[in-house]
Parts: C-alpha cells; sequence; structure tokens
C-alpha cells in the first residue's frame, strides 16, 4: 500500500510538496534563529555597554560629589581653626558640618578631619588606625596628598581589606602661611559602590569590576574574594585599553565591555552575561522547534489539501479511462474547475461521446456485415455439388431408381429449407451436424463407399456456434478430398471443449495436399469458391471470439487432410436464436 501511494501521482505531488514545505519550514526556522540570536546578542552586547558607561558616569557622579564636599570642608575657616589650633573650640561646630555632609550623601562614606600635629581628628565614624600608621610614614593617600593642592582618589588594598573601604579621596589643608595642618578625608566603603552598581545587575546578573589603572580591583560584583591585586585576569586587554584614548568599548572577543572615568584613574568592566545570552538561546531553540512542529503539520496539511486538489481531478479522469478501457464509454469526468484540468476533463466527455457514437455505428455496420456474410456463405454452396445433385437425379430417373430420386430430391429440399429458412445468427451444435448429416447423405449417392464419423463430446450439441462454420469444412474434405480418390473415403468429425473454446476437427483420406498447395491455402485469401468458404470462416471464429480463433489447416499429400477449428464458446444468453 505504502509503494503504492509513493508511486502514485498523488503520491510524488504529495511528497514533493511536504519535502518543499518543510525544506522551505527548516530554512526559515534556522534564518529565524540565527538571526534572532545575532540580532539577540548584539542586543546584550550593546545594552551591557550602555550599562557600563552609565556604571561609570554614577561613579564619576559620586566621586564629583565627594570632590565638591571636601573641598568645600577643606576651605572652611572652622575646619581650618580646629586644624591649627589643638585647643581649639570649634570641634563642636566642624562635627556638626561633617555630620551635615555625612547626611547629605545618605551615610554612604565617612569624613575625617585629620590634624596633622597628632593624628587627631574628628570623624562621623572612627578615625582608622591605619590612617593615623599612614599619615607618620607619609604613606598612602597621604603621600599623594601631600604631592597636589587638589582632592586625591586613592584605592588601597589594604585598607579595603582591613576596613572593606573602596576608595580614599583626601585633600591637604594648609594655612595662611603655606604650613601643611591637617587633611580632610573621606572612605567611600565597598557597600557604597555595591548600591551604585547594583541598580544595573538587577536584570542581568552579570560581573561588574570597578579596577584602577595598576589593574587593581576595587570591586568585583562577584564578591570579596575575587577583588584585589593579581585578582585581574584581562591584565593584557587592560593595558592596551588604558594605553588607548578610547572612553568605552569592547575587549576580549567582545566578552567584556569597559568604560574609562572622565577625570580619574578608573574603569568599569562589565562582562556580557552569558546566563542570559544562553537563556534567550535556548527559549529560542525550544520556541524554534515548537514554531518547526507547528509549520511543519500546517504545511503537511496545505500539503495534502494543494495534492488532493491537484490530483483528485486526474484521479477521477483516470478511473474514467479505465471504465472507458473496460468498454463503458457512457462515462463522464465531472467537471468543476476552468483549468487546464478542467479543459482535459471536457475534452475527453466529447471523446467518449464521440468514441460511443463512432462504436455504435460501427457496431451497426459490423451487425450488417455478418448478415450479409452469413448470408453470402449460404449462398456460397459449390455450384459443382449443385450441378452433380441434379445430374445424379436426372441418372437416377433416366434409369428408373425413382426411390432414389425421391430420396436425393428430399435430401436435397431438406438441406435447402434448413439454410435458407434458418434466419438466426447462431445455431446449436446439433443442427449444425443435422445439416453436415443431409448433405452427407446426398454425396453418398455419388460416393457410395463414403463413411462419416462423429467423435463429440458429452453436452457439446447443445453449445451454439455461428451459422454454417462446420458444413463448409465437410464439403470441402468430399469435394477436395474425395473427389479424385478411388475407393472407400472415410472423414472424421470431433468436437470438445477445452478452457473455454469449442474445438472441431474434420479429418478426411483423401487425396491431400502438396507442398505448394498447402501454403496457397494457408494464405486464406478469398479467391475462388473454395477459399471464400475457409476465409468467411476464419474471419467470422475472430469476429465472435478473438485472435486465438480461427483454422489451422494441415495436409500431407496422398494421405489425406485435417483442419481444426477454434470457436470461443458463446453462453446462451449471448445467442441471438
Amino acid at each position: 500500500m505504502k509503494i503504492r501511494l509513493i508511486n502514485s501521482y498523488f503520491g510524488k505531488l504529495l511528497l514533493s510538496f511536504i519535502f518543499f514545505c518543510i525544506f522551505l519550514v527548516v530554512i526559515f526556522v534556522i534564518l529565524i534563529y540565527f538571526g534572532l540570536s545575532f540580532s539577540f546578542k548584539t542586543y546584550m552586547e550593546k545594552h551591557t555597554l550602555l550599562s557600563t558607561s552609565q556604571v561609570m558616569e554614577s561613579i564619576d557622579s559620586m566621586l564629583q560629589s565627594c570632590i565638591n564636599a571636601i573641598d568645600e570642608l577643606a576651605s572652611d575657616n572652622d575646619v581650618l581653626e580646629y586644624l591649627t589650633d589643638t585647643q581649639s573650640s570649634k570641634s563642636i561646630k566642624v562635627t556638626r558640618k561633617l555630620y551635615l555632609v555625612y547626611t547629605s550623601f545618605s551615610k554612604q562614606g565617612n569624613i575625617h578631619v585629620i590634624r596633622a600635629a597628632d593624628s587627631e581628628g574628628i570623624s562621623t565614624y572612627n578615625i582608622p588606625e591605619t590612617y593615623r600608621n599612614s599619615l607618620f610614614q607619609n604613606w598612602g593617600v597621604f603621600r599623594k596628598a601631600n604631592q597636589s593642592k587638589e582632592v586625591v582618589i586613592h584605592s588601597s588594598f589594604r585598607e579595603n581589606l582591613l576596613n572593606r573601604i573602596s576608595i580614599i579621596l583626601a585633600k591637604a589643608v594648609y594655612d595662611f602661611d603655606g604650613a601643611r595642618v591637617g587633611y580632610v578625608v573621606m572612605d567611600l566603603p565597598r557597600e557604597t559602590i555595591s548600591n551604585v552598581v547594583s541598580r544595573y545587575l538587577d536584570m542581568y546578573h552579570t560581573e561588574i569590576m570597578l579596577i584602577n589603572k595598576f589593574n587593581t580591583v576595587v570591586f568585583n560584583s562577584e564578591g570579596t574574594d575575587a577583588e584585589g591585586l593579581g585578582k585581574l585576569s584581562l591584565k593584557e586587554n587592560i593595558d592596551t585599553v588604558w594605553a588607548s584614548n578610547s572612553m568605552s568599548g569592547f575587549l576580549h572577543e567582545d566578552d567584556y565591555c569597559y568604560s574609562k572615568s572622565s577625570f580619574a584613574d578608573y574603569m568599569i568592566l562589565c562582562k556580557v552575561s552569558d546566563d542570559v545570552i544562553n537563556m534567550s538561546v535556548r527559549f529560542l531553540k525550544e520556541s524554534s522547534i515548537f514554531i518547526l512542529w507547528i509549520v511543519t503539520v500546517l504545511s503537511l496539511v496545505f500539503a495534502y489539501v494543494i495534492s488532493r486538489s491537484i490530483s483528485a481531478p486526474i484521479r477521477d479522469l483516470t478511473k474514467s479511462m479505465k471504465e472507458v478501457e473496460n468498454g463503458n464509454f457512457l462515462t463522464k469526468v465531472t467537471v468543476k474547475s476552468k483549468d487546464e484540468i478542467g479543459e482535459l476533463g471536457r475534452a475527453f466527455n466529447r471523446m467518449t461521446s464521440r468514441i460511443d457514437e463512432l462504436i455504435r455505428n460501427v457496431k451497426e455496420k459490423q451487425e450488417t456485415l455478418r448478415v450479409l456474410e452469413v448470408n453470402a456463405l449460404a449462398l456460397q454452396m459449390n455450384p459443382h455439388f449443385l450441378y452433380n445433385t441434379l445430374d445424379l437425379i436426372k441418372w437416377n430417373a433416366k434409369l428408373g431408381k425413382n426411390k432414389e430420386v425421391s430420396e436425393i430430391a428430399v435430401q436435397f429440399g431438406k438441406l435447402l429449407r434448413q439454410i435458407i429458412n434458418n434466419r438466426n445468427e447462431f445455431v446449436t451444435v446439433g443442427y449444425e451436424l443435422d445439416l453436415i448429416s443431409a448433405y452427407v447423405d446426398i454425396q453418398k449417392k455419388r460416393h457410395e463407399q463414403l463413411e462419416v464419423k462423429y467423435e463429440l463430446e458429452e453436452g457439446i450439441t447443445d453449445k451454439y456456434i455461428p451459422k454454417l462454420m462446420l458444413q463448409p469444412l465437410v464439403e470441402n474434405a468430399i469435394v477436395h478430398g474425395m473427389e479424385n480418390k478411388i475407393g472407400s473415403g472415410k472423414i472424421s468429425i470431433s468436437a470438445y471443449r477445452k478452457e473455454g473454446y469449442l474445438i472441431f476437427t474434420v479429418t478426411d483420406d483423401g487425396c491431400g495436399m502438396t507442398e505448394e498447395q498447402l501454403r496457397t491455402v494457408r494464405n486464406l485469401k478469398s479467391e475462388g469458391m473454395y477459399r471464400i468458404g475457409l476465409s468467411n470462416i476464419e474471419r467470422r471464429a475472430k469476429m465472435y471470439g478473438d485472435e486465438s480463433c480461427g483454422l489451422t489447416i494441415n495436409s500431407v499429400e496422398g494421405e489425406g487432410t485435417t483442419i481444426i477449428l477454434q470457436l470461443k464458446e458463446i453462453r446462451e444468453g449471448d445467442a441471438n436464436v
């Protein structure tokens, strides 16, 4: 069944549509998948770069606010008086000002005012001990402050490790004589940087780092274990970035985005989120597979409907053609479309109507021809037989053999009456044998030693055959086989059924034929009385049967002739009797 479907036009058309549709769907889904994956990755890279710049801008903004606050405190007279005079009573005012600044920064950074003389000072929390040691040792942020008149920014891994301080800002304060009297220091703990960065982590959960020009990881969103010296794996790439004039961009095969501070030696590194990309790609893949299934099913339905709409008219046309092949020329194709297939169906209907009309005309002509052939065959009784019969009657009359004359006349009249009066196209084998018997009885008056033997299968005498199919064979056996034979002559007539056919054999032991005469007779050309009868029998046998029907003639000179006639067995309902 499967092979038959594949070999059918509908099957081939359906498979072609299915393969074509699935091919288009697969190509479409692949293009969408890779297109969306590329677009999303590009979007993520651009969005990450934008987020990186925004983080850096936020940190720059926060540092600038700190610088402004430090400058304001460093220039305040109360602060200067406190730093200059260890016995000053301005400590309360300074403390109040420090807390005012501390509050304005949402308590995100501690502020210290430290005297250079004794390392004592005022703080919003506690002055770290490391600051006192660094002050005396001229180390870290204090060394930077001593070298500059501006606010300096410092990231000390030591302070970060001990106090979780990420960035320290400081400015040296000088008296009116230019002597350094103290420092204003603000430290930004790790939590302050984390609060700024966390606003950009909520959606994409990626890695964000703040590094300084010495490639120290000041802050890493992954945790404190990833912060400090030697924790940066992109050193070579970062050195190139520090040396360039570019403020932002991509590095390390576009896995990271960077954005440099506009005024400080800091840079934000942000990793393009693999998790989000992988999750999105996985979602796209699952969506693509789902879409592929849906579109494939729709394509199969579409292919089936289109294939059926094209193949159904052709299948109906093929079915109608098989009906025509089986002889039903009245079949018609239902035409529903006006396209080429519809026009083919209308042409087929016109053709079958014309064929049916022609076949009816041919049948009428064949019917007329058969009647004429039967009548012609009836009139082809050998004139020599009529002459001999009349001559036989004449001599018997002269010899006074009135009884023989009467018998010959009776048989001759019976024979003529059977031939002329019976207008049926088909007769029984028994009727044909009666005709032969009457004909043989007449011939026995002339050939007294003529003997006819019958070998008939039981029940075959009731079978129908076309009229005058056997009598001409017996006539030819007597006239041409026994005419010149001296002594007795024998004719054998046999009949039997075989696989839907009736087989008749007429054998005589007459003079036979030479090879040349046999070849001429086997041609069955309508030349002369002898061959007209055989030719008509041959044509009618095939007309009422098929190509296997007809005559088979064998003869040996001096021994006799055998003629075999094969006819299609005719059912009684089909016989025109």
